[in-house]
């Protein structure tokens, strides 16, 4: 909600470097709190020998290429918003902030939709994907109307939030307790994979002077999240 645009702040009063100094603050905060947290009881200890059963489980591995095809379709775009926001929807550099501000307060509306999760799972499940695949297609053309685009990223926000605790969601309902921890770390491993690919994809347009149309290329990977969600609701 507020790293991207603090960060932003900071480094246009302070630069850049300053921005990474603040993190290196924040990261020892981090490490404060966590050394006073609680413990869990490891009433049923996961092995490495449950650890090919896990991976066999479809669960895990449909949520696993859902991850890297959602988080690289978002990621093909929000790694650039801000060239994107500046450049091509020639927003002001105050604009391009607050814009950031809503995308992060949207998460907060995310979290709140998901509460419709459990009663609903299917519609939720592919009003994320319809969503997603919907912004990216109309990023460019929301760009010709400031309300337009803002309400493109005000969504782009929301369902980020929804999907990354739906997806928990699903690891939580399909795995064994103790092997729960574990899924959720494979998750995250290839949910960071998918950041690195979206924004190598982002980047390499804006290398050739493509950066209008990294939505579309956030389409693409869009499709394919569908497709493996669709292939992953049918074997369930």
């Amino acid at each position: 909600i507020l790293g991207l645009p603090l960060g932003r702040l900071i480094g246009l009063a302070l630069g850049w470097r300053m921005t990474f100094l603040f993190l290196s603050f924040v990261s020892l905060l981090d490490m404060a709190i966590c050394g006073d947290l609680p413990c869990a009881d490891a009433r049923a200890p996961f092995t490495l020998h449950d650890l090919p059963g896990l991976l066999r489980n479809p669960i895990v591995m449909g949520v696993s290429f859902l991850a890297l095809l959602y988080a690289g379709s978002y990621f093909t775009v929000y790694s650039y918003i801000e060239p994107f926001l500046e450049t091509v929807a020639h927003f002001s550099a105050q604009g391009i902030t607050w814009t950031l501000v809503f995308l992060g307060v949207c998460g907060i509306g995310g979290m709140l939709l998901f509460r419709f999760y459990e009663a609903r799972r299917q519609p939720v499940f592919y009003f994320e994907l319809g969503a997603l695949l919907a912004v990216m297609v109309l990023f460019l053309p929301a760009a010709s109307f400031r309300p337009t685009m803002l309400l493109c990223c005000m969504v782009f926000g929301m369902i980020f939030t929804m999907f990354g605790t739906t997806m928990q969601a699903e690891l939580i309902r399909g795995c064994p307790q103790a092997a729960a921890p574990v899924a959720m770390a494979i998750y995250s491993g290839i949910f960071n994979v998918g950041i690195a690919s979206g924004t190598w994809l982002g980047g390499h347009l804006v290398s050739r002077d493509l950066l209008s149309y990294i939505g579309f290329a956030g389409a693409v990977l869009a499709v394919g999240a569908t497709l493996v969600a669709c292939a992953f609701t049918c074997r369930k």
